[in-house]
């Protein structure tokens, strides 16, 4: 997959500051990232190469193993949940707000965030790499 968009928030920003311990440099922060298919494998039905496609940190995991279990439970639902209400947005063709930033201005998004002068989900757009 050729990513082109990623999501930025408060986990990145704990991350990248190792506010949680365990991080590991270097490190490129980001997660639920939006992309092109450029491969598919044999097994592969619900996606075809040039589709665009969005992906989870979690969702649609094995389920079963002991980290999917571990990280799949939260007071808002887990990864069945998690799935269904993304299924239902795209049928309904329902998006977030987002705020697209180039890469060169993720610490002045990661200060934003830290005052809450966020109304959405920063997205940086990795065609901004080339620059």
């Amino acid at each position: 997959m050729e990513i082109l968009f990623c999501g930025i928030c408060h986990s990145d920003i704990h991350q990248a500051r190792d506010e949680w311990g365990g991080s590991k440099f270097p490190m490129v922060p980001g997660h639920e990232f939006v992309g092109r298919i450029t491969r598919v494998g044999l097994g592969v039905k619900k996606f075809k190469v040039g589709d665009l496609a969005g992906v989870g940190c979690v969702v649609d995991s094995c389920g079963r193993c002991e980290p999917c279990r571990w990280l799949a439970g939260s007071m808002i639902g887990g990864i069945a949940e998690t799935q269904e209400m993304l299924d239902h947005c795209g049928k309904h063709g329902i998006v977030a707000d987002v705020e697209i930033i180039p890469i060169q201005k993720v610490n002045e998004a990661y200060e934003r965030t830290l005052k809450n002068d966020v109304k959405y989900r920063f997205s940086i757009d990795l065609a901004s790499l080339k620059k």
